[in-house]
C-alpha cells in the first residue's frame, strides 16, 4: 500500500498497521520523519528494525549502487524495502515522503493506493494549486488499481488520473463511512466531532 496526502499519512499508516495486527497479517510499515531514532522509520510486525538490520541493509545497498547517487530518503526507502523483502511479509504499508509521482517509494507497484486530503504544501516542489498538487499525488496510481480516496472534495486532477488509469475508486462518504470514538469521516464531508 502506498499512502499519500498532505496531512494524516502517519496516522493512516498506524491505523492500517493496527488492522493488519488484528487480522493476523505479517506487515511492515515505513514512515518519515523519525522523532528520536532512525529505527522508528522501519517497523516489522510492530517492532522497530534493529541497528544491525539497518546497517546490514545499508551495506547491501552500498555494495550494489556503484556510482548511483542516493539521497538520505532514498537510502531509507531502499533499506525498508529490502528488510521487508527479507522478512517475507504479507503486507507493506509505505508512506510517501513528498508528493507521490517522483517520490522514491513510488518505485513500488501497490495493490492499493490511499490518498488523504490535499492542501497547499511544498508548493515550490509540487505546484501552486490544489490541482497541481493533486496531479503529483495521483502519480501513485497504477492501471486497473484500487484507490481509497479520503478527500471529500479531491482535486479533479486526482479523479481524472484515476479514470485514465481505470482505477476502482472508494471514496469516503460515498463508498464507505468511518467512525472511531470522537473522530468521524461521514457523508460528503470529513469532520471531527467534538
Amino acid at each position: 500500500m502506498l499512502v499519500a496526502g498532505t496531512n494524516g499519512k502517519g496516522s493512516c499508516c498506524e491505523a492500517l498497521a493496527d488492522l493488519a495486527t488484528s487480522a493476523g497479517v505479517s506487515f511492515g510499515v515505513t514512515t518519515s520523519p523519525h522523532l528520536q531514532r532512525f529505527n522508528e522509520r522501519i517497523r516489522i510486525n510492530g517492532a522497530e528494525a534493529t541497528d544491525q538490520q539497518i546497517v546490514s541493509a545499508f551495506e547491501q545497498i552500498e555494495s550494489v549502487r556503484a556510482d548511483i547517487s542516493l539521497s538520505y530518503f532514498e537510502f531509507a526507502c531502499l533499506a525498508a524495502l529490502l528488510l521487508f523483502k527479507e522478512a517475507d511479509l504479507d503486507l507493506a504499508i509505505l508512506e510517501i515522503g513528498l508528493g507521490g509521482r517522483l517520490d522514491a517509494m513510488n518505485l513500488v507497484d501497490p495493490d492499493l493506493a490511499v490518498i488523504l486530503p490535499i492542501a497547499l504544501d511544498h508548493q515550490s516542489y509540487l505546484g501552486d494549486t490544489l490541482e497541481a498538487i493533486g496531479f503529483e499525488k495521483a502519480g501513485i496510481l497504477r492501471p486497473n488499481g484500487t484507490l481509497v480516496l479520503a478527500d471529500p472534495e479531491p482535486p479533479n486532477s486526482i479523479l481524472a488520473e484515476a479514470a485514465r488509469q481505470r482505477c476502482r475508486v472508494r471514496r469516503i462518504g460515498r463508498a464507505f463511512d468511518w467512525v472511531d470514538g470522537e473522530v468521524s469521516w461521514m457523508a460528503a464531508d470529513l469532520r471531527q466531532s467534538l
